[in-house]
């Protein structure tokens, strides 16, 4: 992330679009390594464009899936306690790129998964 000066700079020169799309950049490039890695290593794993990775969570694919998973089963054990008995049915409001939704058909006791969000292109 850019330093406190650096963005106040960028923003007294009205210039914060390109500042985020220089911070974008250089993620794409300090992760593209590792990040070609995980894509051969999980195939079948898919991804958000990078676009969006980068605006919801950060633009490291590997930490991608690992904390969406272990944020998936932290929430559901937390919760737990508070579902009924037997299969249950879960919304995720505010899914965004599915982060942590992907992971949640996979816990036991989950029988369907949904997710809704404002923003339209995530949810595609």
């Amino acid at each position: 992330m850019f330093r406190p000066w650096v963005r106040r700079l960028f923003a007294g020169l009205h210039a914060l679009p390109l500042m985020d799309r220089l911070h974008f950049l250089l993620s794409a490039a300090r992760y593209a390594s590792a990040n070609r890695r995980f894509r051969s290593s999980h195939p079948g794993f898919a991804m958000p464009p990078d676009s969006f990775l980068h605006e919801t969570y950060r633009l490291e694919y590997a930490e991608f899936a690992q904390d969406g998973l272990h944020t998936a089963r932290e929430l559901f054990d937390r919760c737990r306690p508070f579902l009924w008995e037997g299969p249950t049915n879960i919304l995720d409001w505010g899914c965004g790129v599915a982060r942590v939704t992907r992971h949640l058909p996979a816990l036991p006791g989950i029988r369907s998964v949904a997710g809704a969000d404002v923003n339209e292109a995530m949810i595609r």
